[in-house]
């Protein structure tokens, strides 16, 4: 059946750090449905239809899956007519087997991502790190990040946080302190210029901004690609405790 959007939160937020990502959709994301099974009148799963797009060729959405256990994970599946081709997407391992039983596909190896948590600032060396600005949109040279001073206003004016390495009054490193979920915040949009890679640029913008978050009272989450070796490098490398995992399955 389909629920409202305050319905598929108060499930959610039932185990809210496994179900961050389907909590962040809600809040950023364009959700084209949401859909739930209730068991003793009670939702037991949820899932979000979310037009996220596909790095394939084709555009496909992302259904993003949360139950209770393996028989309310089946009646979801059951339960709808679900778009095809799709991703879907899982966040719990014990569930993973049966949603690729149901749709009879293997999860894609490379597909998903890694999240980590840090609850206290890393403390570590490296280039010296400072607050993007209003002001640094027409200041600084923006082109080695391939940013464009209206992407920068956008992200600030949306309350966000930026911290950047500077060089020679370009930008050459930079990631956000954004997209607040109940106590966590991401380390968003981490980018290095590519002449300036391998200098532990990123480790020190994550590092600066973690500290940002974790000194405003909240946790820092840092999702990776599960593709993505050197980010799942840089989160570790600061001592961030792995928080959760997703797992895509294709279908279509």
């Amino acid at each position: 059946m389909l629920i409202s959007p305050d319905a598929a939160r108060a499930y959610l937020e039932r185990s809210p750090d496994a179900n961050l990502m389907l909590l962040a959709a809600l809040a950023y994301d364009p959700v084209r449905a949401q859909v739930g099974v209730e068991r003793g009148g009670a939702l037991a799963a949820a899932a979000l239809v979310v037009e996220l797009g596909d790095s394939g060729r084709e555009e496909r959405p992302t259904i993003m899956v949360a139950a209770d256990d393996a028989e309310a994970l089946g009646q979801l599946v059951r339960a709808h007519d679900w778009p095809l081709p799709a991703v879907w997407s899982v966040a719990r391992p014990d569930l993973l087997a049966e949603l690729e039983r149901l749709l009879g596909r293997a999860r894609s190896r490379w597909r998903g991502v890694r999240a980590y948590v840090a609850a206290s600032p890393p403390q570590v060396g490296g280039p010296a790190v400072r607050s993007i600005t209003l002001a640094d949109a027409d200041a600084l040279d923006l082109a080695p990040c391939s940013l464009g001073p209206t992407a920068l206003r956008n992200w600030l004016r949306r309350g966000w946080r930026m911290f950047g390495v500077v060089q020679g009054g370009a930008l050459v490193c930079h990631a956000l302190a954004a997209y607040p979920v109940l106590d966590t915040e991401e380390v968003s949009a981490v980018f290095t210029a590519p002449r300036w890679r391998r200098r532990g640029l990123a480790r020190a913008v994550v590092a600066a901004t973690i500290g940002d978050i974790v000194g405003r009272g909240r946790r820092a989450v840092y999702v990776a690609g599960r593709s993505n070796i050197a980010s799942q490098a840089v989160a570790e490398g600061l001592g961030m405790a792995p928080l959760f995992e997703t797992w895509e399955i294709v279908t279509g």
